[in-house]
């Protein structure tokens, strides 16, 4: 973690506050700067990229999560809209895939890509409920609450 906290101060991005002595031991606190605030602001900002959306799902997750208090609610909405749509590309594809019998003769492969399928089309479920619970959609689990941007 240090060499990565290093490189970030080096560019710019963090800087530290004076290192408070505790012991044997410096405390260093560390603080994003106006540049590191900007760079943040443009990860989350980032398009979903349907091609690598099985690999990259937990990263959007954690992105989708800091979210919270840096991006309007459109823009929030508009994430998820395109995660559920890299979502739905990838389990109908799959879908397919198994449908045409390519994996017949592994029933072992078939039986992952269906634990696959099932798993990002919870993910998708999801994704649509998170819209729906956002924007107060009628029927929508926690709509009353559903935060205003």
């Amino acid at each position: 973690m240090y060499p990565a906290l290093r490189r970030l101060v080096a560019g710019g991005l963090l800087s530290i506050e004076d290192a408070i002595s505790r012991g044997r031991r410096e405390l260093r606190v560390y603080h994003a700067t106006e540049a590191g605030c900007a760079e943040h602001l443009d990860w989350l900002r980032q398009p979903v990229q349907p091609a690598t959306i099985v690999q990259d799902l937990g990263l959007h997750l954690m992105r989708f999560a800091m979210m919270e208090n840096q991006l309007e609610l459109e823009e929030v909405v508009a994430f998820l809209t395109s995660l559920a749509g890299a979502l739905e590309g990838f389990v109908s594809g799959t879908e397919r895939y198994v449908a045409s019998g390519a994996q017949a003769a592994r029933p072992l492969a078939t039986l992952a890509l269906e634990h696959g399928i099932a798993v990002h089309r919870t993910s998708l479920e999801w994704a649509r409920s998170a819209i729906a619970t956002l924007t107060g959609q009628p029927g929508s689990a926690g709509a009353s609450g559903a935060p205003s941007g």
